[in-house]
């Protein structure tokens, strides 16, 4: 209890002491409390807090003491009972120890095998001591390590800070024992680190390290990468030669069956045209005959009658030269009206031919097959012809209506 400021603080194995068990309680010159419990005899300066526990490795009688067994002379000795006798002492012949232990790893267990200089597995080619790193095979990754700190004053209260850098938090073991054990430590880099301190707890500033390298497993070396990047680089390249090869053979019989779509159309066409010139051929036999029986009538003829076949050889024949003059000026006017109408169907359709271009114009005009016969000089058959060969060049779907087709354009 503070006496000016009546606050009560509370000292236990939570805080700072190392048991909660007092059987007596001695104040020195110095402010230090000494007290006897069932963890040795422990001081407590109440000026500075500091705690120091001193046990059976300090050469007391026991660990445990008895209830009121304490007592203090005139000259500051104190006296404490315990279970094996008395501990006399006076707090002024106790000295803080000053030396800091160096630490050294003096020996190594891999898979609870104890390692040694020049084995068969050449891990170790130096003693111990004198090994700054190791390299282990997958599967070797159970360690044990232990070690000594050079302090023998009191060596049991030796005590030790360590941990595995790579693989735990800085300084996560704080221990008395002199031995720490790793297992199944994945593969990887790590470094051991450890410090030691003496009995009154001075660590020393310097730290042994050990670098350990666990290997990994064969399918996880650098090598068995790069076959498995050649490997999937490989499966790559038959995968797109595959789909390459699959590609061209599509390709090749598309264009088989374009080639034999032009090649049907061009036969098409050439038929259409013998149809045409056949047409025509007939056409001319007709006026043929025409003018030769009426030149036959006229040569047979006498009188009157010769003068009549003569006049209507002539109407023929101007009625004939009228036809024909009259087809091309109304063509050459058509021509002239649908221009834009000719370059639009061309650019999407520029595979259609002028005869093509000149039936789909008539079309739009509403004009009837036999119009369109007589414009074109053929056969009302030829006029079917024509129009189903130009839905095909059109790519036209049978429901789709020519001639409502050709008007919206």
């Amino acid at each position: 209890m503070n006496l000016k400021t009546k606050a009560i603080q509370y000292y236990n194995t939570e805080n700072i002491l190392p048991n909660n068990v007092i059987y007596g309680i001695l104040e020195d010159d110095n402010n230090t409390l000494w007290m006897s419990s069932n963890k040795g005899i422990i001081s407590f300066n109440k000026n500075t807090e500091e705690v120091r526990n001193f046990t059976k490795a300090d050469g007391l009688q026991s660990d445990e003491f008895n209830t009121y067994a304490y007592a203090k002379a005139k000259d500051g000795t104190m006296v404490f009972g315990g279970i094996n006798g008395l501990n006399i002492f006076h707090p002024k012949a106790f000295s803080k120890n000053e030396h800091v232990p160096k630490v050294w790893i003096t020996n190594l267990e891999i898979n609870n095998k104890e390692l040694a200089l020049n084995q068969s597995s050449g891990i170790l080619t130096k003693t111990v001591e004198q090994t700054e790193a190791i390299q282990l095979p997958f599967g070797k990754n159970n360690i044990i390590l232990k070690f000594a700190a050079l302090e023998y004053t009191a060596p049991k209260k030796n005590k030790f800070q360590y941990y595995m850098k790579g693989l735990e938090q800085p300084w996560v073991h704080t221990t008395t024992e002199n031995k720490a054990n790793y297992l199944a430590i994945p593969p990887g880099d790590y470094e051991f680190q450890i410090k030691a301190a003496n009995g009154d707890g001075m660590y020393s500033e310097v730290i042994k390290t050990l670098k350990i390298q666990i290997l990994p497993p064969w399918y996880r070396t650098i090598i068995a990468y790069i076959i498995y990047t050649l490997v999937t680089l490989s499966l790559l390249w038959i995968l797109i030669k595959t789909r390459e090869e699959k590609i061209k053979k599509i390709q090749q019989i598309e264009k088989s069956k374009l080639e034999n779509k032009l090649l049907k159309t061009e036969i098409d066409y050439k038929q259409k045209d013998l149809v045409d010139f056949a047409g025509a051929i007939s056409e001319n036999q007709r006026w043929g005959n025409y003018l030769l029986e009426h030149i036959e009538k006229i040569r047979i003829s006498k009188g009157r009658a010769k003068g009549k076949y003569f006049d209507e050889l002539e109407d023929n024949i101007k009625n004939r030269l009228f036809i024909d003059n009259n087809k091309i000026d109304v063509q050459d006017k058509i021509d002239q009206l649908n221009h834009q109408f000719y370059q639009t169907i061309l650019k999407q359709y520029p595979k259609l031919t002028k005869t093509d271009i000149r039936l789909c114009t008539l079309i739009r005009l509403d004009l009837s097959t036999n119009d369109i016969a007589t414009m074109q000089n053929i056969t009302t058959d030829s006029v079917y012809k024509s129009r189903k060969c130009l839905r095909k060049k059109l790519n036209l779907p049978t429901e789709v209506d020519l001639d409502m087709f050709l008007k919206q354009l």
